[in-house]
């Protein structure tokens, strides 16, 4: 009985300490994140997407729920749990920690229609308690601006009063981001704000913002993008022909790669109608073939592009070309919704959904593998500690015993490394199916009478979920913990990411069969990775050298 109660205290000892130490890290790296996040807050979206808030403590909570709603608007993302913002703003305003209040409060961006009120408390408490956060106050009076005239805020002004208290407030967040060197947020504030200005504002005042933007000396890619649509389009307003030349400078603009394709289509588009209206039939049918074409190659199965194009070729009296291309539109909208191409969707629909039901499963395995590790070493844990109790009772601190205790701490601690890594590359490597992709394969080679292009996009989709697969695998090498883990093979420069993971899952004792199983690959390419490694580094002594393995392992 007594041996039953000091194992029970010892589990509960051991594991409030584990828990204790985990928070205290977890806790650590949030602070680290909120530093470094106003210039990295993309790769921040990512690492808190990695962290489960059910293992969090109250505190780890609430402060994950904060900084996912930061981070999130400013990528333009806005991921937010709104219950649990709410739940962290409360907890909060509870401490007396009013930075962090206002933060809750101007990046919550749900119900939207008080949204208006709740930034006025805002501004409140920042200047009641005098808070020195410029950056969260030049995103306090940017919300400010949009939400005192939106319809829908219940603000209880005229339209003209409304404005000039938004480009009050727009005022104050470009002075703010400028003056803390955020020019690429002044620059997109008041690139957004263009196009929200009332119909009222004359031209001239117009040509005064698009000139005000290009006033900085360095404009940035999406900025600078977005400053030749509107440039084009005040000149088109105006029926100036200039409104061509910004068009063609976007055309050869190549900064903004992330939106470039999209909007080309669309001054395609623009510059074919445009045409049309002054009556040069010639350039309206050149750019609308090229519409037509991009459109097809952005978007397969978009057909509206034979439809403009048939009306071009009617304005400028080509029946027959308008003809021709009137019947790809119909043959092609007809094809969408014929018994074939339905029976495609849906058992693309079939495959997704099976799909997802293996992910759960896994995930739900992989849940189970990680719990009862954790057991797992605890009870080792807790039964080394009451063997070493009852063995050495009155000579605990005898120099043999504090050698065997150190060894089954280590033994311990790399039994749970690699449980926490087998599981991490299972975890990654999860989503492969490998089985899946071969089914897809196959039937991809029954869609190629079909359709040739329908044969091709799925094998080029199969050919990205494997390259996909190995990045995910890859990124594990460029965790902390594998540093930690691994700090000898994380310091090899000359070899990729893959290969570390490979060297590691070799190093903890895997065989190349084992090895192909966790990452959904062959032995033979495995042990290929292997013999790449020896050349790359030649002194390197590798598990299972001059050994005859047979084929099997």
């Amino acid at each position: 009985m007594n041996r039953l109660v000091l194992i029970i205290l010892l589990f509960v000892v051991v594991s409030c300490s584990y828990d204790n130490q985990k928070q205290q890290y977890l806790s650590a790296r949030l602070s680290h994140w909120d530093q470094i996040m106003a210039n990295q807050y993309t790769q921040i979206i990512d690492s808190l997407g990695s962290l489960n808030s059910k293992d969090l403590s109250a505190k780890n909570r609430h402060y994950h729920a904060l900084l996912s709603a930061v981070a999130g608007a400013w990528s333009g993302k806005f991921i937010t749990n709104d219950s649990a913002l709410l739940k962290a703003t409360d907890w909060y305003r509870s401490g007396r920690d009013y930075r962090n209040v206002c933060r809750a409060i101007i990046y919550n961006r749900s119900n939207l229609e008080v949204q208006y009120d709740r930034l006025k408390e805002a501004e409140e408490l920042f200047n009641r308690y005098k808070i020195n956060d410029s950056l969260t106050k030049a995103y306090l009076y940017m919300y400010l601006s949009e939400a005192i005239v939106r319809p829908s805020a219940g603000v209880s002004l005229s339209r003209q009063t409304a404005a000039q208290k938004s480009e009050s407030y727009k005022r104050k967040s470009v002075s703010i981001f400028i003056d803390i060197g955020r020019l690429r947020e002044a620059q997109n504030l008041l690139i957004n704000s263009y196009n929200t200005q009332p119909v009222y504002v004359t031209r001239d005042k117009q040509w005064e913002s698009l000139k005000e933007i290009e006033s900085f000396d360095t404009i940035y890619p999406e900025v600078k993008s977005k400053l030749l649509f509107l440039y084009a389009n005040y000149f088109f307003e105006g029926n100036d022909k200039q409104g061509f030349k910004y068009l063609r400078e976007y055309i050869d603009y190549e900064g903004d790669g992330i939106t470039k394709d999209i909007l080309k289509i669309q001054v395609f588009f623009r510059m074919s109608s445009e045409y049309q209206k002054i009556g040069e039939k010639d350039s309206a049918l050149h750019y609308a073939i090229l519409y037509n074409k991009h459109l097809l190659e952005l978007q397969t199965f978009e057909f509206e592009g034979y439809r403009y194009l048939s009306s071009v070729y009617e304005a400028m009296g080509d029946s027959k070309n308008a003809y021709i291309n009137l019947q790809h539109y119909h043959k092609a909208f007809s094809y969408r919704r014929s018994a074939q191409y339905q029976d495609i969707l849906l058992q693309s629909k079939a495959a997704a959904k099976e799909y997802d039901k293996k992910i759960k499963q896994l995930r739900r395995a992989n849940s189970f593998t990680i719990y009862g590790t954790l057991l797992f070493v605890l009870a080792l844990l807790a039964i080394m500690g009451l063997t070493i109790f009852n063995k050495r009772r009155g000579n605990f601190i005898n120099a043999r015993a504090e050698d065997e205790y150190m060894a089954q701490i280590a033994e311990l601690t790399k039994l749970y490394k690699r449980a926490k890594f087998t599981n991490e590359v299972m975890r990654a490597s999860a989503g492969l199916m490998p089985s899946f992709i071969d089914s897809m394969a196959k039937e991809a080679g029954r869609c190629r009478k079909l359709s040739q292009e329908t044969f091709d996009n799925i094998l080029n989709n199969i050919g990205s979920m494997r390259q996909s697969g190995r990045d995910i695998i890859s990124d594990i090498s460029k965790s902390e913990e594998f540093a930690e883990f691994f700090p000898e093979i994380a310091s090899y420069k000359e070899l990729s990411s893959y290969e570390k993971v490979i060297l590691a899952l070799f190093e903890m004792g895997y065989a190349p069969k084992d090895i192909s199983n966790l990452i959904s690959t062959t032995p033979a390419s495995v042990r290929s990775i292997k013999a790449k490694i020896k050349d790359k580094l030649p002194s390197l002594s590798m598990p299972g050298e001059g050994e005859n393995q047979s084929e099997e392992y």
